[in-house]
């Protein structure tokens, strides 16, 4: 179910990279969101351990408020799911003044009265988040919530296969992070040739080829093919290569 749910998502981005003449990247997966899951507004946010933040993509101007206000006031779903590393899903804001008192009358009068937000992760280190709202109170459906955490997911990887840092301090730097429609072939079989060959499931190999990319200064797509390829094989508990 989860594997077609993915195929689905990745076929719809894919269709429409074809249709504009371009790769997959986040400002197309931002806007995809809005219609999968009928919300008004879409915010990609990239958060340093210093709290240091900027916001990557925001289709709308009551997105990038939101984002705003967050950071201004030191609260909010998006600061909340950062420091859990899971979705915070706030239905209605008016319902939440005791949860955040400042942050969420201040919403309701920019015009939100949902917000749910899914921390952006590389296996365990949180990088930043995806942020989706409704002018309108309301929880998203089962099949919204399971198509976001796909959606979610498919930001990291862009932000992950970019991997521009800056010189010195580790952290992303600025990047025009793209994905071929196919790129997601060669990843899940690198995946499952890395699951079978460390014994471990699939979600476990895929955070292993992630962490390996990242602590090595690789793009997921290049780790991916050395794997396929049989010039890499990673060793159980290995990051670092």
């Amino acid at each position: 179910m989860e594997s077609e749910r993915q195929d689905r998502i990745w076929n719809l981005l894919a269709d429409e990279a074809r249709h504009l003449g371009g790769g997959i990247s986040i400002d197309l997966v931002c806007s995809t969101t809005r219609r999968v899951l009928a919300v008004d507004g879409v915010a990609v946010t990239l958060i340093g351990a210093d709290t240091a933040r900027e916001v990557a993509c925001a289709t709308d101007q009551r997105s990038r408020r939101l984002e705003e206000l967050q950071f201004m006031l030191g609260e909010g779903p998006c600061l909340e799911s950062f420091a859990l590393g899971a979705p915070v899903l706030a239905s209605d804001l008016a319902a939440e003044s005791a949860r955040w008192p400042v942050f969420a009358p201040a919403a309701v009068d920019a015009g939100a009265r949902s917000v749910f937000s899914f921390p952006l992760q590389f296996g365990a280190v949180a990088i930043g988040t995806f942020e989706v709202h409704r002018r309108a109170a309301g929880p998203l459906s089962g099949e919204e919530l399971g198509n976001a955490l796909v959606l979610a997911d498919t930001v990291a990887l862009l932000l992950l296969d970019s991997h521009g840092r800056d010189e010195g301090t580790g952290h992303l730097a600025d990047a025009q992070p793209w994905l071929a429609p196919d790129y997601h072939t060669e990843v899940y079989q690198a995946t499952g040739m890395l699951s079978v060959q460390l014994g471990i499931g699939l979600d476990d190999a895929l955070a292993r080829l992630r962490a390996h990319a990242f602590a090595n200064e690789l793009t997921v797509s290049a780790v991916a093919r050395e794997i396929l390829a049989g010039r890499l094989r990673l060793d159980e508990g290995d990051a670092d290569g």
